[in-house]
């Protein structure tokens, strides 16, 4: 297997969070997360939301060069797992793989994967 030129890059960037977060936030700062984003379920129906995440909300995500161009570490290898796996792959196995590969990497970066618990069983794309 070929090794990949793995260099760090000192770039950050910041998403500022949702209108309505930040106004929740400082409107209350005891608030807690949860209650700001809890989605009201209907009975019966079921929830059809994934979030991933590159990294922890305390972290920065890595892009760093690889093959000689400058990449998003989490996007690039969820990328690379979804073609070599044409997609056919659960999101807990894709999630542990793109883990696996920031690791080997060297880099402290933590994916996120949220959705339901019946979901994670799911391909990326249903």
């Amino acid at each position: 297997m070929k090794e990949m030129s793995l260099e760090r890059k000192n770039t950050v960037k910041y998403i500022r969070p949702p209108i309505d977060f930040s106004f929740y936030m400082d409107y209350d700062p005891d608030i807690t997360r949860k209650s700001i984003f809890e989605v009201k379920k209907e009975k019966g129906a079921k929830l059809n939301h994934v979030l991933w995440a590159a990294c922890r909300e305390n972290q920065t995500s890595e892009e760093i060069e690889i093959e000689g161009k400058v990449r998003g570490v989490f996007t690039y290898y969820f990328c690379k797992i979804l073609r070599k796996t044409k997609g056919n792959i659960k999101r807990t196995e894709l999630k542990s793989l793109i883990s696996a590969a920031v690791k080997r990497a060297g880099l402290p970066q933590v994916l996120q994967l949220e959705t339901s618990k019946d979901e994670l069983a799911d391909k990326p794309f249903v």
